[in-house]
């Protein structure tokens, strides 16, 4: 799967096939990629971590443009057309992975993403908790089968979200702005 502004690398395919050789248990490769932004010089790389379904519990391991085989992706029933908003790819690789297989990570950037605004992935990060609930509830039975995982997970991307909020309310630019703002808080406050 590749998005037509975004492009692998000339040797990506054949890594990708040769790690599809080396073991059945490989459903799907997948490897880092470079983060273009179009508005900025500082890029960077992105490395996803693979792994079996317990990987993918409650986040995509995996870039949304991959290779798996054809027959994988139709025994699982291809991709969930009504999921238009956006996390169909790590829905997808949830069933490819559910009954087995692995996610294989080539750890080299040989893929190149171009971030620009107003894409599928900026879509869906405004439906985004609608779009976790459909794939939670969609795979009840794999979150319950896998159910310390799945919390523990879930926990830890809770603290590092409290823990990045805690970060930013240290930052001065926010002290500045909380300076700056309190007067007008109170006084909005007095005409309540």
């Amino acid at each position: 799967m590749l998005d037509s502004d975004d492009y692998f690398e000339n040797s990506f395919c054949d890594k990708a096939i040769n790690l599809f050789n080396q073991s059945s248990k490989v459903k799907l490769v997948t490897c880092y990629a470079n983060l273009v932004f179009k508005k900025s010089t500082n890029n960077f790389v992105y490395k996803p971590k693979g792994g079996t379904v317990k990987s993918f519990l409650t986040s995509n391991s995996a870039l949304g443009s991959a290779m798996f085989k054809k027959e994988d992706w139709s025994n699982c029933g291809a991709y969930d057309e009504t999921m238009r908003n956006g996390l169909e790819d790590w829905e997808f690789y949830i069933r490819l992975l559910k009954e087995g297989g692995k996610a294989e990570v080539i750890e080299e950037p040989l893929y190149n993403y171009r971030k620009r605004e107003n894409t599928t992935t900026s879509r869906a990060n405004q439906a985004k908790y609608h779009l976790f609930n459909y794939i939670f509830t969609k795979h009840k039975d794999l979150n319950i089968r896998h159910y310390d995982d799945f919390m523990s997970q879930l926990l830890s991307k809770i603290e590092k979200e409290e823990h990045e909020k805690f970060k930013n309310r240290e930052r001065i630019e926010f002290k500045i702005g909380e300076s700056i703002l309190k007067p007008l808080r109170w006084i909005k406050a007095i005409f309540r």
